[in-house]
């Protein structure tokens, strides 16, 4: 749990909640470590102040993803629906099925049901979904105003 300062919080392995508190933070996120059987929840994220920073799954610093976008809106009821639909289409403005593309994230929000929230799917340098090793992150209690469907700047989510 961070303070009132600008704090750094690192996800790494296992179930984690994280909260910032107020100033500017930074999330570090290995791949690897926030998968879809043990995924982080971040509680407070405000959008275009906090910041996540990747790693590699060998924990080496890496690029923020190559394309960010956000897909539609889902009633997906479990995670493993979610992520497939994500890595399906990743970009909610565009007609058609746009997959999730290696080293991309998108965001999206679930609005029903036991997984109702808003989260980041982030995909590593290897093309289609590994459980073992593709981002999930919950950001459900965001602060901010959420991007409109399709393409946003990487830098206003990631280091």
């Amino acid at each position: 749990m961070g303070g009132a300062g600008n704090d750094t919080l690192n996800g790494a392995a296992g179930t984690d909640t994280l909260t910032g508190g107020t100033g500017t933070d930074i999330f570090i996120f290995q791949f690897g470590q926030s998968t879809i059987a043990a995924s982080d929840r971040i509680t407070d994220f405000a959008i275009n102040t906090d910041k996540i920073d990747l790693l590699t799954q060998g924990g080496l610093p890496m690029s923020a993803p190559s394309s960010f976008s956000r897909a539609a809106d889902s009633t997906a009821t479990t995670l493993d629906n979610l992520v497939n639909q994500v890595f399906t289409d990743a970009n909610g403005a565009t007609t058609g099925n746009q997959g999730l593309g290696i080293n991309s994230a998108a965001l999206v929000q679930v609005t029903t049901g036991a997984i109702a929230g808003t989260y980041l799917v982030i995909n590593d340098s290897t093309a289609g979904f590994q459980s073992s090793n593709d981002l999930l992150i919950n950001i459900t209690g965001f602060t901010g105003t959420l991007p409109a469907l399709g393409s946003i700047p990487v830098g206003n989510f990631f280091v």
